[in-house]
């Protein structure tokens, strides 16, 4: 037998935010090891030093690769972004089926708990205004990706750390719309799918692992 038609929608929109879930994990990754690289820098710059003509391209790589998959997720200039996908699912409300779980108590005379997030126009308009909280960020965040990441922009053209003048854009700020954008897929993926996922920053320790191994090579004479 066929599915119905809102398993189908349900199936679909599930699918939409696991991608999104899966390019937010990745792009994370690729900021958490750019921040332990910078770190890294900053505390012992002699270690990058060691193998210049590979850390400076990487970390040049990952910002940039950062800014442009973060861009992607907010802009809503296409049909796969985050505010696109709060619409789509503000369409197909009816359709759509929180999933719940029993949590059984371990003495007899306490009834079962149903649990889970049910999702309404409330929690939808909460989380638009969550981006509209981190407009200005995202603001600043496209216009780093059209006139240096994406474009060569005439008046940056070769002037970086002018456009970072006039339109400081940092770490802190990347981090808190990676944030933004977790809190709003998590709660729409736990009450669509029932998975309680909390996308976890991956520790700096594999790559300060891999700094520390070069740092023991070339100090053992290896090359």
């Amino acid at each position: 037998m066929s599915p119905s038609y809102d398993a189908v929608v349900q199936k679909e929109i599930v699918e939409y935010i696991d991608t999104l879930v899966a390019h937010l994990g990745d792009l994370e990754l690729k900021f958490r090891i750019w921040l332990a690289l910078t770190e890294e820098l900053r505390q012992r710059p002699e270690t990058l030093n060691l193998a210049p003509g590979f850390f400076v391209p990487v970390r040049s790589a990952l910002v940039t690769d950062v800014i442009l998959s973060l861009s992607r997720l907010f802009e809503d200039r296409s049909d796969r972004n985050i505010p696109h996908l709060l619409r789509r699912i503000e369409q197909d409300l009816s359709r759509l089926e929180s999933k719940k779980e029993i949590l059984r108590s371990p003495t007899p005379d306490v009834p079962p708990l149903e649990v889970g997030i049910e999702i309404d126009l409330e929690t939808i308009q909460q989380h638009r205004l969550r981006i509209c909280e981190a407009e200005k960020l995202v603001t600043v965040l496209l216009t780093h990706r059209d006139k240096f990441y994406a474009h060569h922009d005439k008046e940056y053209f070769g002037e970086p750390s002018k456009l970072q003048d006039e339109a400081p854009l940092g770490s802190k700020d990347i981090e808190s719309l990676i944030l933004t954008a977790e809190e709003i897929l998590t709660t729409y993926l736990a009450a669509f799918k029932g998975v309680d996922l909390r996308i976890s920053p991956t520790s700096p320790t594999q790559t300060t692992k891999v700094l520390r191994i070069l740092q023991k090579v070339v100090a053992g004479g290896m090359t």
